[in-house]
């Protein structure tokens, strides 16, 4: 005997569906079997916390404390103006610059004093040979170098030369470090190679500059180190006022800061908080990580060598030529540091 109920339609169906989807089908059907337990149901998972089911639950208190403390760490927002990232491209353009100057400082200290040696063997009754240590401290060691000008002696000339190079090789080598921070890996190509110019540059650009300051009797040997001077402190100076903070972690740091003054809420923060600066972390993290860096990875070893290997041979060129150009051919003292600046192009 065939049933007399009506077939179901097909929009009955989907309405049926869409109610037990809901969960409101299961949930009349189970209060009605289970009058009980009517406001039990299958826990939430929170995290690693299992939550019950029901209308009390405070789903902000039930996060983990990992979710929390990773709600409220600081970071960059899209279009932030603090961000260095985010510079204009003309104050971009000034900080480059400026960035390039203070390597082109260190790196023109470098070669200056090279034309003067024959004056300087002769004021100070050694081999020219001996002066030669004037640029190889100084590369050895790389910012003092100022003080140059006021030495009597070869050792107080050497040792100060030393200490210049040791200083002066700041600026070299955290120069690349600001424009990573500056640029986006795309446009900073174009940063780069402007380091580049000046961090090789300087040392091709200093025998000129050197030779016509020793070529003037009215200046002297001496010049080449208060030219020097005054170039470094110029540029330190405007630095000092006008270089902004260019490291990220730093940057946050201090809006993790800002935003717990302004808000109230000491649940902001950033992970380079703890991170002091003192002897030991000095001594294990900024001096013995690089030597061994360069001990343990090939590539670094690699990269090293072929970078030493480059400045040396560049720094070769400068006790080179005025032999071959003004010794052995007899060119004019500025005539014959010409060729050098020809190697950086």
């Amino acid at each position: 005997m065939q049933s007399s109920r009506p077939p179901i339609s097909r929009d009955a169906k989907s309405l049926d569906n869409k109610i037990d989807g809901a969960g409101l089908g299961s949930s009349s059907k189970h209060s009605s079997a289970h009058p009980s337990q009517s406001d039990d149901a299958a826990p939430i998972v929170v995290g690693r916390h299992a939550v019950p089911q029901g209308p009390s639950v405070d789903l902000e208190k039930a996060r983990s404390p990992e979710q929390d403390k990773s709600a409220f760490s600081v970071g960059w927002d899209d279009g932030e103006k603090t961000n260095p990232r985010n510079f204009n491209t003309w104050y971009k353009a000034f900080l480059t610059f400026l960035l390039g100057m203070l390597a082109l400082s260190a790196s023109l200290g470098s070669s200056i004093i090279a034309p003067a040696e024959p004056a300087i063997a002769q004021y100070l009754g050694i081999s020219q040979e001996a002066t030669v240590l004037s640029i190889s401290l100084y590369v050895l060691g790389f910012a003092l170098d100022p003080c140059c000008g006021l030495r009597t002696t070869p050792a107080a000339l050497f040792i100060t030369r030393f200490f210049g190079g040791v200083f002066g090789s700041s600026p070299v080598s955290n120069v690349s470090a600001c424009l990573g921070d500056l640029y986006e890996p795309t446009p900073r190509g174009v940063a780069v190679t402007f380091y580049a110019v000046c961090v090789v540059g300087g040392p091709t650009i200093g025998p000129v500059i050197g030779s016509a300051l020793t070529a003037n009797p009215k200046l002297g040997w001496r010049w080449t180190e208060y030219v020097e001077a005054i170039w470094v402190f110029t540029v330190v100076a405007v630095s000092v006022f006008v270089l902004p903070e260019f490291y990220g972690p730093v940057l946050l740091k201090r809006k993790a800061q800002l935003m717990r003054n302004d808000t109230g809420d000491e649940r902001y923060w950033h992970p380079h908080e703890p991170v002091k600066i003192d002897p030991s972390n000095i001594l294990n993290k900024h001096l013995s990580r690089p030597l061994k860096m360069l001990t343990i990875e090939p590539m670094v070893t690699c990269i090293a060598i072929c970078a030493s290997s480059a400045y040396g041979l560049l720094d070769l060129t400068l006790e080179a030529f005025p032999i071959v150009y003004r010794e052995n051919r007899g060119w004019g003292e500025v005539v014959s540091t010409l060729p050098p600046p020809f190697v950086c192009l």
